[in-house]
Order: C-alpha cells, then sequence, then structure tokens
C-alpha cells in the first residue's frame, strides 16, 4: 500500500466506516466490488465493514 493510503477489497459491494480514535466519522461510503483506496492522515483508525466487522489499522 502506498503511505498515506488505505486499502480495501471486497468481493461485494460494502458499506465502510472509518473511525478516528475519538470516535469521529473520519470515512463513510458504499464502496463497489473490487479494491477502493482511502487517502487518510498518519494515525489510528478503526475500520468497520457493514457495520460488523472491526479492525484497527495504522496509517504511516
Amino acid at each position: 500500500t502506498e503511505e498515506g493510503m488505505l486499502q480495501i477489497r471486497t468481493t461485494k459491494a460494502t458499506d465502510v466506516q472509518v473511525y478516528s480514535l475519538t470516535g469521529q466519522v473520519v470515512y463513510r461510503a458504499r464502496i463497489a466490488e473490487g479494491q477502493t483506496s482511502i487517502p487518510l492522515a498518519q494515525g489510528l483508525y478503526i475500520v468497520t465493514l457493514d457495520g460488523q466487522a472491526r479492525q484497527k489499522v495504522v496509517i504511516r
């Protein structure tokens, strides 16, 4: 992945939410099947897919 980019690959259209550690939504969208690149500032984020799968990610 590129620096400052979150790469997400999905096998179907998916609702994506990216939260800062303070709980603020910094990105929200319905993305199409395939790969999506989301530009983010350096930091730690929590990503949810379809409101269920949660993962912490670090952007450098």
